[in-house]
């Protein structure tokens, strides 16, 4: 399933109702972290961000939790840009500002997305 079919699927009728997912006891998988010149400090503050995205995702719906696991593959910092790998296109539609807004947190705003 790609993006456009992920929000297609969304219903938005009056007469729909859904269950929420129980919780879950999985770790996230962490993404690989990399970094060009001065490398322990940019390699930091990507944990920094990480961290915050860790707390952000922690505190949304346990459906989102779910998908939270292993979306974003790589986290590169180079020149002050975060390069985004995600899993999927559905990744980035649902958490694009959840890593996005971890980055702004820490003061930067250029960002550029790939897909694995």
């Amino acid at each position: 399933m790609n993006a456009s079919e992920y929000i297609a699927s969304l219903d938005f009728s009056d007469t729909h109702e859904e269950s929420g997912e129980p919780s879950h006891d999985l770790l996230s998988h962490t993404p690989r972290f990399v970094a060009q010149r001065e490398t322990e400090s940019r390699i930091g503050r990507l944990h920094m961000v990480w961290g915050h995205a860790q707390a952000t995702a922690a505190s949304l719906s346990n459906h989102y939790q779910r998908h939270w696991n292993g979306a974003i593959v790589e986290l590169a910092d180079y020149k002050g840009t975060l390069y985004i790998t995600w899993r999927d296109e559905i990744s980035r539609v649902m958490f694009e500002g959840v890593i996005l807004g971890a980055w702004e947190g820490n003061g930067e705003h250029m960002h550029a997305h790939m897909l694995a």
